[in-house]
This record gives C-alpha cells, sequence and structure tokens, in this order.
C-alpha cells in the first residue's frame, strides 16, 4: 500500500535564539524644493514595520525615524547600532531619496538635505558603513528602497553600491531596490490612498503572506525574502531590477516566520510494512497496523502522518478484522501523539482587511506570459485549481497550497483566450472555452484532449461560460453568439438550444438539483431555463423566464448550495439575490465602487463573495446582506472567484496577471 496525500502544513519553529531589532527610516518630506516630495516612504515604513514587529512574522523590536533631519537621523543610527551584542540580528531599512556627489559617492537625503550640497547635509552611505562595521552584530541586514540615479544631470556610470555599503564586512546581507543608475518606483494611488513603493511592497507581501518561504521549512532567509520581491518588481514592468549582495554569512539569515507554517511530507512506509499489508492473510496485515500504529507516538511529525493516513485507510476499506484493529488503534493515540494543530485562519472584525497569499510565481507559472487571468474553478476534491488566462491556456495547480503547477493545457491558436474552466463532477475531467468558438473536454489525470465541442457559430462566437450539470451528464455553454448550448457529455453532442439572450451570454450555472439552468448577458437580463424534463432530439427551445433589475451588462451568475438563491453580478455595480423558484428579486447587495465580475457562494451557502472592477473582493453576508469582509490586494480588476470545496479557502483572478488565495 503506497502512502496517500498531499503534503500538510503545520506551525512554523520559532524564531532562532537571540535578540532582534529593526530600525526603519523613511523620509517623504523635503525643505529644498528641487528634491520631490515622496508618498510611499511612510507608508512603506509602515507596512514594513508591521509585519518586523509581528511575533508572528518577524519578531522584531522596531525602532522607527520618520521624516528626520540629517542630524536626528545619524544620531538616531548611531544610537540604535551601539552597544548591540555579537548573537543579535539586526535589519536597517531606509525609504529615501538617493543622492550622489560629482564622485559618485553615496548619500541618504533628509528633510533638510540640500540636493546640491549633500556632503554637508545628508547621511553619507560610507558613514552608515562605518557603524554597521563597529557594530558588534554578526547578523545584519540592509534595506535600501532608494534612487540611484538622477540626482545630478551629469553624474556617470552606475554608483560602485558594492563597494560603497559592502566593504570587507562579516554576516551582512544587502538588498537594493535597484541598480545604481536605476530609478526606484514608488507606488500610485490606489483607491485614493497611496500604495507603497513596488520594492518594499513585494517584500512586505511576501513576508507577510508566508509566500516568500519557498523551503518548507517554515522560516524565511533574507535571501528568499529578495527573491520575492525581485519576481515582483519584475512582473509589474518597473525597468527596475533590485540587487543583493551577501557578505560573510553562513547558511542565510532568517528574516521571519511563514504565516503559511511547515510543509510535513509523508514519511515513506517500508518496503516490508507496505507488503504486509497488501497480504492476503489477515493476521498479516495486523501485525502490519500494529507496528505502523507505533509510528503515532513517534516524534517525528511525518512518520506520524503516514500513519494516520495508512491507519484510517485500513480502517475505512480493509475486513472488519483488520479494519477494527486500525480503528481502534486510531482511538487509542492520545492528543500529543498527533499532528500539531494546523496553523490557525486569521480572524478579525467586520471591517478588517486581509492580506491574499498569491500563488508562487515560477517562470513556467501563471505569470509566465504577462497576461489577465480570466476563470477559475476548484476539483470537487479540493485537490486541483484550475485557471485559464489570456495567454492561451489552462492551467493545473496542486491546491490548497498552490507551490506546483500540475499541468498546462494548451488549445492553441495564438490569440485564443481561455475564458472559462469547469470541472465535472467526479473530477475526471476540465471544460474549457476559448476564443474559437470551441469547448474542449481535457482528461485531468493524463492532461489529454478528450474532446473538442463545436457548435457555436458567428465572426467573435468567444465562449465566455462553461458548467457541468450535478450529474455530470451535460455541459452548459454560453458565448458572443447570444447562445446558450446544451451538450451530451458522453458523446459530444449538442442535445439543446437555449434561445432567449438578444446578445453575448457572459455567465452560466447549473441549480444543484439538476432542474434549472441561470444565465446572464450583455442584454443586462438573467434567465432562469427549465431543463428537469429529459430533452428529446426534437425539441429546439426551453421556457424560461427573464429576471430583470441590473441596468449593465450581467457577467457572472452562482446558485447557494441549498439552490434557494440565486447570485448575479452586473457592470452597475450591483450583487443581486433572487429567489430561485419564482424568480423575485430578494435582496440587492450595494457597496462595490466598480462593475462585478464575479460571484460565488461559500461551501454552506452563508457566505457570498464577489470581485470586481474596484479591485476589491466582498464577503457578504447573505442573511443580513452586509458585506463583513473586504479583502484588498489586486491591483486591477477580479475576473473571477472560487471557494474549495474542502478547505477553507477563496481563490481569486484577477487582470493584474495573478491568481491570489484567502484564508
Amino acid at each position: 500500500m503506497a502512502t496517500r496525500g498531499e503534503p500538510v502544513f503545520v506551525p512554523a519553529p520559532e524564531l532562532p535564539p537571540g535578540r532582534r531589532s529593526a530600525l526603519v527610516i523613511a523620509t517623504s518630506r523635503y525643505d529644498d524644493a528641487e528634491l520631490r516630495q515622496l508618498r510611499s516612504p511612510v507608508r512603506d515604513a509602515t507596512d514594513l514595520a508591521t509585519v518586523l514587529a509581528d511575533p508572528a512574522i518577524g519578531g522584531f523590536t522596531v525602532d522607527t525615524l520618520i521624516d528626520q533631519t540629517e542630524g536626528q537621523l545619524r544620531r538616531g543610527i548611531a544610537a540604535f547600532l551601539a552597544e548591540r551584542g555579537t548573537d543579535e540580528t539586526v535589519c536597517v531599512y531606509l525609504s529615501c531619496h538617493g543622492l550622489q556627489d560629482v564622485r559618485g559617492r553615496l548619500y541618504f537625503a533628509a528633510t533638510d538635505t540640500i540636493k546640491k550640497q549633500p556632503q554637508f547635509s545628508a547621511v553619507r552611505a560610507a558613514d552608515l558603513l562605518e557603524l554597521l562595521d563597529d557594530c558588534r552584530v554578526r547578523r545584519q541586514i540592509l534595506i535600501l528602497d532608494c534612487c540611484f540615479s538622477g540626482s545630478f544631470g551629469d553624474a556617470k556610470g552606475d554608483l560602485d553600491l558594492e563597494h560603497q555599503l559592502a566593504a570587507d564586512s562579516r554576516g551582512r546581507e544587502v538588498l537594493t531596490a535597484s541598480r545604481g543608475s536605476e530609478y526606484s518606483f514608488e507606488g500610485t494611488l490606489i483607491n485614493g490612498e497611496v500604495a507603497g513603493s513596488v520594492f518594499t511592497t513585494g517584500l512586505v507581501e511576501g513576508l507577510r503572506t508566508g509566500a516568500a518561504g519557498t523551503n518548507g521549512l517554515g522560516l524565511i532567509t533574507v535571501d528568499e525574502a529578495y527573491q520575492y520581491a525581485y519576481r515582483y518588481v519584475k512582473n509589474n514592468n518597473t525597468g527596475q531590477t533590485p540587487q543583493q549582495w551577501l557578505y560573510g554569512g553562513e547558511g542565510g539569515i532568517i528574516l521571519a516566520r511563514s504565516t503559511l507554517g511547515r510543509v510535513v511530507a509523508p514519511a515513506a512506509l517500508p518496503e516490508d510494512l507496505a507488503n504486509s499489508l497488501e497480504s492476503r492473510f489477515p493476521d498479516i496485515r495486523i501485525g502490519a497496523v500494529n507496528e505502523i500504529a507505533k509510528w503515532l507516538t513517534d516524534p517525528d511529525p511525518a512518520r506520524i502522518l503516514t500513519a494516520s493516513r495508512v491507519l484510517s485507510e485500513v480502517a475505512e476499506h480493509d475486513t472488519p478484522r483488520v479494519a477494527r484493529v486500525a480503528g481502534s488503534c486510531l482511538e487509542r493515540s492520545t492528543p500529543p501523539a498527533t499532528l500539531p494543530p494546523p496553523r490557525a485562519a486569521r480572524t478579525g472584525k467586520p471591517g478588517d482587511v486581509f492580506a491574499a497569499r498569491p500563488i508562487p510565481r515560477t517562470p513556467t507559472g501563471l505569470l509566465a506570459d504577462k497576461r489577465s487571468v480570466n476563470s477559475l474553478a476548484f476539483s470537487p476534491d479540493g485537490a486541483l485549481l484550475a485557471s485559464g488566462g489570456a495567454d492561451n491556456k489552462a492551467r493545473l495547480w496542486a491546491a490548497p497550497a498552490p507551490n506546483a503547477m500540475v499541468r498546462v493545457l494548451a488549445p492553441g491558436g495564438i490569440l485564443n483566450w481561455v475564458r472559462a474552466v469547469a470541472f465535472s463532477p467526479d473530477g475526471g475531467l476540465l471544460a474549457s472555452g476559448a476564443d474559437d468558438h470551441k469547448v474542449r473536454l481535457w482528461d485531468v489525470a493524463s492532461g489529454e484532449l478528450v474532446r473538442t465541442l463545436s457548435g457555436h457559430v458567428g465572426s467573435q462566437a468567444w465562449v465566455r461560460a462553461v458548467a457541468f450539470s450535478p450529474d455530470g451528464a451535460l455541459l452548459a455553454s454560453g458565448g458572443d453568439d447570444h447562445m446558450v448550448r446544451l451538450w451530451d457529455v458522453r458523446t459530444g453532442l449538442q442535445v439543446e438550444l437555449l434561445e432567449g439572450h438578444t446578445k453575448y451570454v457572459r455567465c452560466v450555472a447549473f441549480s444543484p438539483d439538476g432542474a434549472q439552468v441561470a444565465s446572464g448577458g450583455n442584454d443586462n437580463l438573467v434567465r432562469l431555463w427549465d431543463v428537469a424534463t429529459p430533452l428529446p432530439g426534437g425539441r429546439t427551445q426551453v421556457q424560461s423566464r427573464a429576471l430583470r433589475g441590473h441596468t449593465d451588462f450581467v457577467r457572472s451568475v452562482a446558485f447557494s448550495p441549498d439552490g434557494t438563491l440565486l447570485a448575479s453580478g452586473g457592470l452597475d455595480h450591483a450583487v443581486m439575490l433572487w429567489d430561485a423558484a419564482t424568480g423575485a428579486q430578494a435582496r440587492v447587495l450595494e457597496g462595490h465602487a466598480g462593475g462585478v465580475r464575479s460571484v460565488a457562494f461559500g461551501p454552506q451557502g452563508g457566505i457570498l463573495a464577489s470581485g470586481g472592477d474596484d479591485h476589491i473582493i466582498r464577503l457578504w453576508n447573505v442573511s443580513t446582506g452586509e458585506a463583513e469582509w473586504t479583502l484588498d490586494g489586486h491591483r486591477k480588476a477580479v475576473n473571477a472567484i472560487a471557494f474549495s470545496p474542502t478547505e477553507p479557502l477563496l481563490a481569486t483572478a484577477s487582470a493584474d496577471k495573478t491568481v491570489r488565495l484567502w484564508r
């Protein structure tokens, strides 16, 4: 019997022993009119100080110097670095204007810095270097989010940052937001609020979400944080290139704990035990069960994980006699002999804003083509997440911790965006709709194309929506030919044409009992189609009801898990709830500042998620109609939303080229 199941996450280990201290410096206000006022430094300082000071993440004692004069900065830095012990970890962060004089020497601007006289009014990088060299701390982190060019029109060549910031130091890691000849781009205004600089935003996001940690050990090194921020900067096309130098470090400096926790993979089951579990003799299988049960008290969580999964499988599938022994072993295991509890979901009060966990951005991953992500779907067992994008591909990701892309499904074509994806109820098929008028059925296990459904017609008959019936026998598709089509999944034949929309069909959904199909489109209508009775081959139309209320395109529809409610989202900024039985409007949910592109009910039906053009995801209490949670992280329109059926996870896809997971 093979060990089954995906790795699990357990809480991250404690940070290494020793005091941890951070100094966060930000200067956004300048007296000299020749120095441009900056928006991002204070936001950057606040965000970074928050994650560094969080005991569950950075564990640093944080001091800040915000908008200080040159003298105040010098004294503050010197006081911070004085009398530090050798076993400490020290982090110094600066966000400000970076200046250079005619000899190429680097300076950090303060509020009273004179741009043309940095030698007498700014903090010299060489002075900071001397203070760090005099400091006895063996683990030093220096992070600079500054512009290193453009200060003097006649300056030529890159600043020699490596020479100026590192020298012969021991145990120092230096991160900079850009090369010596490049600007470090600060954030723009988003919804009236100042966004952080691109580099620091990426750094903070990687630490806060835990996505920067790639080693699975639950601790994030400075190098991992830099790599995440580097990819974040590059994916935002700012034209800057972050830099990193390591001097005298051994094994990497730990910057933070991962909020995702530590990965525990199942331990390999010894071959003799595995063979014994397959024996045709019950006594031999019972002997193997008793041996495996000893792993339940092992200090290694990998062995506990394997024993728990194997014994659970035996208890469920073996003969009654053997199953009883396995079940008894599981019942006798005490709480200390089980896996550590999984990391807790983040909680808060209504109105709190939470950060997202992005899918790791690998060279061949979701962001490789730098295109919008249009659609999402979880597999019925929650093990896979499918996405469809404007790079003409559908992708399968491991879930709920998608640190690896499982497979790419490419229908081909130069301009053939994948507009919609949906899993069959048994998880064996993935349907995708694309711009070439076709629906494709893919074998999930092999990635092979099983069947192509052709029927949508017209010069631009893009297939924008697909949905399986609950029994998996039918597939509904909607497109720009104004039609909803029903297909026999087994034969690939079209069995019904649902005519009624007068413009593009943008969304389709089956009711949980399979009796109704809902659709919405550019005619501002939601339609409910009765498909409960068998569909004889000669019938050409199914009666429908038009639900009127939206004043702009309807982009998304979703049934509640019990089938009593239908939700719809439109470009009129409204989310509407309808009585699925009568078609009467039950409630209008208002709050989005832009068009609503996607809606989805939670697995229990009490929560409805919506997202759209204002970049915000809102989680609504269905009973009260109140927006109880706001998820803010995407930089562009939210195109798709999907709840995991097995985990407390919400996936969102955006035109900003990312898919994010929210716990």
